[in-house]
């Protein structure tokens, strides 16, 4: 889904907002906080399944802006924050069982229907570090005052974010007053692993391959390890950057099966008009030209792929076409292959597409292979004024 909205234009992206909301986000959503379902994979999948909902969400807010953000997607942002209230609802009945004389015997969670495992996924999921994760983006998007109205359970959530933050100042100071003493006596200190910046040349992570020798570039070692260490703000999951180069939106790129020229122009026309308008508007705007027919043209008929259609002509000849789209509207397309095998003017010409060979008729009806010309069955000597093709069946 991701990759399919940073092509969308910004219009298009408004017109099926409502969907994505209704059809896709919601039902995501009731699924990833559910207390009553777990998943197969455990706290894992409702995991990965959080982090790609909260991208697509992020991704769809920096789209369509702030104000269209209060409009349209306050209902998933406030479902998407009560998994957090239900985390917490989880913790509290599991305290008022501790509390209860007689031990947690019979508890409520039984009563209300949740799955043990279900529960245990969302304490996982719906932990501290998620919910600094998830604030802060929207937080700086659509403004604090904001925020507070969208999300019924802010003063949770705040909390939860600072216990955060907390959590990870005293971390980073432990481990810079380990380097520190580490440094005074000698000692080599191991700090926590964590996964170092590639720089996207080389997949070496901060060093760059000449030759066959392996160099370090000056700027990446100009920041003391000491100090990288110590940075006590936590950094929220960058969700919009997952993105092919952090591009929120990304125009596709040219090939021969896009609509251009006057193609376009009449598909953009026709994108505009109402589903329930059926009629076919040319609007004088020229597409296309087929030239190689001598006499007027009596039957047109496309082949069941689409790619190809056929025509019938008063010159005796039936001329298979291929549809490419070149949309200047000055191109003239010659034919794929001419059956010529016709003694009178063609009338009818259509695909049998059971048989997946064309039948034509001048008076006698021709059976032959579409693409070769290769007359599969000899012509009737009966005379024939009317012809048709039954649907998926032989022909008639």
């Amino acid at each position: 889904m991701q990759k399919i909205i940073v092509y969308l234009s910004d219009t298009t992206l408004m017109d099926v907002l409502p969907k994505i909301n209704q059809e896709v986000l919601l039902p995501v959503l009731d699924a990833l906080t559910s207390p009553y379902t777990s998943f197969p994979s455990g706290a894992q999948a409702r995991s990965v399944l959080c982090v790609k909902t909260l991208s697509l969400i992020v991704l769809v807010c920096l789209r369509i802006g702030q104000e269209m953000v209060t409009q349209h997607m306050s209902e998933i942002l406030r479902q998407f924050f009560e998994g957090f209230s239900v985390s917490a609802d989880i913790e509290q009945v599991g305290a008022s069982e501790r509390l209860k004389p007689g031990g947690p015997g019979h508890s409520d969670s039984q009563d209300r229907g949740w799955d043990p495992t279900a529960l245990q996924e969302l304490q996982k999921v719906f932990n501290l570090e998620m919910a600094y994760s998830a604030y802060v983006p929207f937080n700086c998007l659509i403004g604090d005052s904001m925020i507070k109205k969208v999300v019924w359970n802010h003063d949770h959530i705040w909390k939860l974010m600072t216990q955060y933050q907390e959590t990870v100042s005293v971390q980073s100071l432990e481990s810079a007053i380990a380097l520190s003493l580490g440094a005074q006596h000698g000692k080599s200190v191991t700090l926590p692993d964590r996964p170092l910046a590639d720089d996207g040349v080389t997949g070496t992570f901060g060093s760059v391959t000449v030759g066959n020798r392996i160099e370090i570039p000056a700027d990446s070692v100009s920041e003391p390890r000491l100090s990288a260490q110590a940075k006590q703000s936590p950094a929220p999951l960058a969700f919009a950057s997952c993105q092919q180069g952090g591009a929120l939106k990304q125009e596709l790129p040219r090939s021969a099966r896009m609509l251009c020229g006057n193609w376009l122009a009449y598909w953009q026309y026709e994108i505009g008009l109402s589903q329930y308008d059926t009629h076919f508007h040319f609007h004088q705007i020229r597409l296309q030209t087929f030239t190689g027919h001598t006499g007027t043209i009596k039957s047109l008929s496309s082949l069941s792929g689409e790619d190809f259609f056929l025509s019938a002509s008063r010159d005796k000849t039936v001329r298979l076409w291929p549809l490419y789209n070149y949309g200047d509207g000055t191109r003239e397309m010659e034919p794929r292959f001419v059956y010529s095998e016709h003694r009178k003017s063609v009338f009818y010409a259509h695909q049998a597409e059971a048989l997946q060979q064309v039948v034509s008729c001048d008076g006698s009806i021709h059976l032959w292979d579409q693409f070769t010309g290769k007359i599969a069955r000899d012509p009737t000597p009966l005379t024939v004024t009317m012809l048709t093709v039954a649907p998926k069946q032989g022909w008639q």
